[in-house]
């Protein structure tokens, strides 16, 4: 048992420093991402923070659809991009970014213009201005595809 314990204590001491890689992951426009957990990711906690509430379900079912990539115990974890983690990671993802859109779970997605994409519309129009500057950095690395 005494064993289990050092090794559990170094686990978390190595990903706490930096030295564990988490998953991979790709963002909707093809980046590749990290998947952690949501606290641990700014560009997202800041757009989530800035949404006016109540959030429209659309909205809340395209920032899942987007980012969320599974549970770790009971802590939601969410594909983020390595310049938005709030931790820097030393590793970034080993993957070449994917030559198309798509969102989490190897959904589908297309290419095509912002006003078209009614859900993002929506969550633009729902944003508090001034935007914070993680904000735009998101939306650039997320969901910029043409």
């Amino acid at each position: 048992m005494r064993h289990i314990r050092v090794v559990v204590i170094i686990c978390n001491f190595l990903h706490l420093h930096g030295m564990v890689t988490p998953p991979p992951c790709y963002l909707p426009a093809g980046q590749a991402g990290l998947c952690v957990p949501i606290e641990e990711c700014a560009h997202l906690s800041s757009l989530i923070e800035n949404l006016q509430k109540p959030l429209p379900q659309e909205v809340s079912l395209f920032i899942r659809d987007s980012f969320f990539c599974g549970y770790t115990d009971k802590t939601i974890n969410v594909c983020c991009p390595p310049d938005g983690l709030k931790t820097p990671n030393m590793h970034a993802p080993r993957m070449a970014p994917r030559e198309e859109c798509g969102l989490q779970n190897a959904q589908p997605a297309e290419c095509t213009a912002l006003s078209k994409c009614t859900p993002f519309h929506k969550m633009m129009i729902n944003l508090r201005k001034p935007l914070p500057p993680a904000v735009p950095s998101l939306m650039k690395s997320c969901y910029l595809c043409g």
